[in-house]
């Protein structure tokens, strides 16, 4: 089984309830991230803001359409005021099927995990897609391994060497040893 601390990000970036509006905009700008846990000082998890909660959040308090447009009021907004406060987590031994089933079913973009009431790491979609592809890159490989011995006709093969294998004198294949 695959655990979610197999690809989860450890040590996430994180604000606390007092930084603004601003901070988070430049922190997901700078670690070109989406979603940011707002941790207290001991590393507890209180709430969560995504990218699409820092544009809602400005678009309301702008009301003006115009799209996100951080004055200096609006990025003075502090967290605690935008943040998401009922956020579902995982910890780092659960399933990836079971994380994947709750960002599926949920239709979350990330997963705070959390070991004994401690921020850990934070598990994405993105993430989900990065094991997607190499288990699909996986399964290629073995499907063209299948496909090179469904080819390969034993009968026409002159001896062992054509299969470039050496068979020593004496040796009992397909025999235990007792």
């Amino acid at each position: 089984m695959i655990t979610v601390d197999e690809i989860m990000t450890a040590k996430p970036c994180t604000l606390s309830e007092q930084d603004s509006l601003g901070d988070a905009h430049r922190l997901m700008a700078k670690e070109n991230i989406h979603h940011i846990p707002i941790v207290d000082g001991e590393g507890q998890l209180l709430g969560l803001v995504s990218q699409h909660d820092v544009i809602v959040a400005t678009h309301s308090l702008l009301d003006n359409n115009q799209g996100v447009i951080l004055t200096p009021e609006i990025a003075q907004v502090s967290l605690d005021e935008v943040m998401v406060t009922d956020v579902q987590t995982t910890t780092p031994g659960a399933s990836l099927r079971q994380a994947a089933l709750m960002l599926h079913g949920y239709r979350y973009g990330c997963l705070p995990v959390v070991d004994e009431g401690q921020l850990v790491g934070i598990v994405t979609g993105t993430d989900f897609v990065g094991v997607t592809i190499n288990l699909l890159q996986k399964q290629e490989k073995i499907s063209d391994e299948i496909e090179i011995a469904d080819d390969l006709d034993i009968d026409e093969l002159d001896d062992l060497d054509d299969l470039g294998l050496e068979v020593q004198e004496g040796e009992d294949w397909g025999q235990e040893d007792r």
